[in-house]
């Protein structure tokens, strides 16, 4: 059982790194901001899924969390992706990072993303303050 937060282009989708690649192609369960934006940038960077594919945004965020964490409780890898960026930072994601890892659940975040991993703790919170 892992959640894995994936950072996605900001702009160039080959941007996009080796390990997001990998993530997605073996990830059992994609939690994607908008599916339609995770199909073409799949698309982009020549990326095929085997995972199905969840729509994950602030609307249905509280009820799909807790979907996600019993499916890891399962044994389900999980990857979550945003329309850009790193989940959590102004995306979906904080709640259901902040449970799985009170639930016991390993968190992994491959590809780039903040300066260190600790700055998304920091900064994974229910605000965002953009300077």
């Amino acid at each position: 059982m892992t959640l894995i937060l994936a950072a996605t282009p900001l702009g160039n989708p080959g941007d996009a790194s080796a390990r997001l690649k990998s993530a997605i192609e073996s990830a059992s369960i994609i939690a994607a901001e908008d599916s339609r934006r995770f199909h073409r940038l799949c698309a982009d960077i020549e990326t095929t899924f085997t995972g199905r594919v969840l729509s994950f945004f602030e609307g249905n965020e509280e009820d799909r969390t807790r979907e996600l964490l019993a499916e890891l409780k399962s044994g389900a890898t999980v990857l979550v992706v945003s329309d850009a960026g790193m989940p959590t930072i102004s995306d979906p994601g904080f709640r259901l990072m902040r449970d799985a890892i009170a639930d016991g659940v390993d968190v992994s975040y491959p590809g780039a993303k903040c300066g260190n991993n600790g700055d998304c703790f920091i900064w994974s919170t229910n605000r965002s303050l953009f300077i």
